[in-house]
């Protein structure tokens, strides 16, 4: 599993802006023993009606104890823009074995209709 080559995962399904709640994108097996380390991630907004205010939406590992890879923020765009953030480095970034990448909305969207979806890219690292 561990590559140089970037990896890209995305929602199988479109999230609801609309609803506060936890949506896991991918579960890291235990085995074999490897971080994933996302380097670019992308809100992707798919249907966006009535837009006042965008969904405020983080993205983490796991939800019960959820720990910030991409702090949260709000997706502000419509449905033909792009929002891409990196991770700020500052401390580890990584998606540890037998975990969850989780992308958590904490504020709903001001609007009609707001699904979007999760493009994670990023490489795997032997531990």
């Amino acid at each position: 599993m561990p590559s140089d080559l970037f990896t890209p995962f995305r929602s199988a399904t479109d999230i609801d802006g609309k609803v506060v709640g936890d949506t896991t994108l991918f579960t890291l097996p235990a085995s074999p023993a490897v971080d994933f380390i996302p380097m670019f991630v992308t809100f992707v907004p798919v249907s966006v009606l009535d837009l006042t205010l965008g969904p405020t939406v983080a993205l983490g590992q796991d939800s019960a104890a959820f720990a910030d890879l991409v702090a949260a923020r709000v997706v502000t765009e419509d449905a033909f823009d792009v929002l891409t953030i990196l991770p700020d480095g500052s401390d580890p970034r990584a998606v540890r074995p037998n975990n969850s990448l989780v992308c958590r909305v904490s504020v709903v969207a001001t609007a009609t209709t707001f699904l979007f979806r999760v493009i994670v890219y990023g490489h795997y690292e032997a531990i």
